[in-house]
């Protein structure tokens, strides 16, 4: 079977993996000229190789990890990947919390809770009934409130600003990169379960890259399919025993692109106009991530530290210690901490749900941003921005809102099939559900083979 793959992103070079392992013939059509989509590395004159944009993985994403081990080896993984028990820790010690027990079981979550700092004894009581409800509820989340933003839906269980500002926000922001006021309370749910209430080992472990994503994984599939690369295909003919793909003859085709060149693609077919329709609905969120090279690396007391969420916006809001400091980043890694080959000093800021962020250059806001830090660290000790280096994906994510009609990865026609992380994973726009609707594409086809 000889399956076109269009889009050479994680889902489609999941489907690829995919395909390989089940002896199909294939060949990957992507605009660009490697592979990776929009995780892809760059190289910097003067900060060396850098992704564009800093990525984390955890314990949790199942299908990613099973693929990259049967394709790269697990050596390889375990060597590329820093593993981290669950930490999340504020730059400025107001909050943290910790998991030190191998296993995440109820008694280990309850342990990690109780020993948390920055919530009071009527938080932790109400994150345990929260966390315990929720792992009582059936698979599909909330059914009872589709439509609710998870805001609401934390307001509805009790829980109190301290909780909602220095945990669930923050991992509202960071998974769905939707602000809570907007995120579907169904999909952040289901983030939950399978992350926090995860009993795999394991499960939720952070898991930081320390190579770029695509020395990960993506170049090795890369390397073994035929590659048509800088082609940006023009059209896609489905035809009775099969798809043309500019006009050459494939049996199927896996049509792995962003919402809006999947529409184009597919709108001149008058039997794909209620899916386009679908996908036109589709709105967007940007990322941003400032690398920056310091003066002096003073290491950071964890490889990863967030800022104050507070507010749903905290890039665009003023610091009330602070007026003049204008309080951006969401997150900050210490790059020498987590890389293989660690630059001497350099730091990583990502700024989540960045639709509204302007700075007149790369330079001042890696400047606004360590000024950040070291006013949350309360450090006397001042290291000057010497390079910087910022990525702002404008279309990063979907913005996860209630009730957005997510398409299945079947079309209508047997052999051409969708895959995204916008497809209906299940999940928001993070690497396992790009992997999973890769997978799923290609068992939708190998039905019809």
């Amino acid at each position: 079977m000889k399956v076109a793959i269009v889009g050479a992103g994680w889902a489609g070079l999941a489907a690829a993996s995919e395909c390989l392992e089940r002896g199909l013939s294939v060949t990957v059509f992507d605009a660009a000229h490697h592979p990776g989509g929009r995780a892809r590395a760059v190289q910097d004159p003067a900060l060396g190789e850098l992704d564009n944009g800093q990525h984390l993985l955890i314990g949790a994403y199942r299908q990613t990890l099973r693929i990259m081990r049967r394709d790269v080896g697990p050596s390889v993984i375990d060597n590329h990947l820093r593993r981290l028990p669950l930490w999340l820790r504020s730059a400025d010690r107001s909050f943290e919390i910790r998991q030190t027990a191998a296993n995440n079981t109820p008694t280990a979550q309850a342990w990690m809770l109780l020993r948390a700092r920055g919530l009071s004894l009527t938080d932790k009581w109400q994150v345990a009934r929260f966390l315990r409800r929720l792992s009582q509820r059936q698979q599909d989340g909330l059914p009872s409130h589709g439509a609710l933003t998870v805001a609401q839906w934390l307001a509805l269980e009790h829980q109190g600003d301290r909780s909602c500002r220095w945990l669930w926000y923050p991992l509202c922001i960071a998974t769905m990169n939707t602000a809570p006021d907007q995120a579907c309370a169904r999909l952040f749910a289901r983030v939950i379960r399978d992350s926090l209430l995860n009993p795999e080992p394991g499960a939720t472990d952070l898991l930081i890259p320390g190579v770029t994503l695509g020395q990960l994984w993506p170049e090795t599939i890369a390397k073994r399919v035929t590659a048509r690369w800088g082609h940006v295909v023009k059209k896609i003919t489905p035809v009775d025993q099969g798809v043309q793909i500019d006009g050459e003859a494939f049996d199927a085709c896996v049509l792995a692109t962003p919402p809006a060149n999947t529409c184009r693609l597919l709108a001149p077919e008058t039997q794909f106009a209620e899916l386009c329709r679908a996908l036109e609905a589709f709105d967007y969120r940007s990322i941003a991530t400032c690398y920056v090279e310091v003066s002096e690396h003073f290491p950071l007391p964890a490889p990863l530290l967030m800022f104050d969420h507070g507010r749903f916006n905290s890039n665009l809001t003023p610091s009330p210690q602070s007026p003049s400091l204008n309080a951006r980043a969401h997150w900050v890694f210490d790059r020498p901490a987590i890389l293989n080959e660690p630059p001497k000093a350099q730091l990583a800021f990502v700024i989540s749900d960045a639709n509204n962020l302007n700075e007149p250059s790369d330079l001042a806001l890696a400047k606004s941003l360590v000024e950040q830090l070291e006013h949350a660290l309360e450090r006397r000790e001042r290291a000057q921005v010497v390079n910087a280096r910022c990525f702002v994906e404008k279309r990063a994510t979907f913005a996860a809102v209630p009730e957005l009609i997510r398409p299945a990865v079947k079309t209508g026609h047997e052999r051409l099939v969708l895959a995204g992380d916008w497809t209906d994973t299940g999940y928001p726009a993070v690497l396992e559900g790009a992997v999973r609707s890769g997978i799923a594409a290609v068992d939708a086809l190998m039905g019809h083979a």
